[in-house]
């Protein structure tokens, strides 16, 4: 649509060009307004984790937050990390098959499981370890 302004037309040009109704166009722009209203993560969501391996892990932010109790790395910010918004939400994992992986030069090396953790912070684990 940002193209088409550009370009000389008006938003109800690019209205009539698509073929909306004036409610379809109404519904339309309330979509949008709603995906791009701040969100924060509510703490009864908590997001899916997928079915993960030694080679297909959890990484990023998310691997941060999980720790061992003793372990004095880490980060604390499992409510952003771990749970979601109102749609069903999944982490992204690294490793075999996925858009990252360190499996090429690191191996397993820092993989463990997290499953037992992962169900006292109330997460709920696809399936098998995580």
């Amino acid at each position: 649509m940002l193209e088409f302004q550009l370009n000389g037309g008006s938003r109800e040009e690019f209205r009539l060009a698509l073929g909306m109704a004036d409610w379809q166009w109404d519904e339309y722009f309330a979509r949008l307004e709603k995906a791009m209203e701040p969100r924060r993560p509510t703490a009864d969501t908590p997001i899916l984790i997928p079915e993960t391996s030694p080679t297909r892990y959890i990484s990023f932010q998310r691997a941060v937050n999980l720790r061992f109790p003793a372990d004095p790395s880490g980060d604390w910010h499992r409510s952003d990390a771990f749970f979601g918004y109102e749609e069903p939400y999944w982490a992204p994992l690294a490793g075999d098959g996925q858009e990252v992986g360190t499996n090429p030069t690191l191996g397993s090396l820092g993989v463990r499981d997290m499953g037992k953790l992962i169900a006292d912070y109330e997460i709920k684990p696809y399936d098998g370890p995580v």
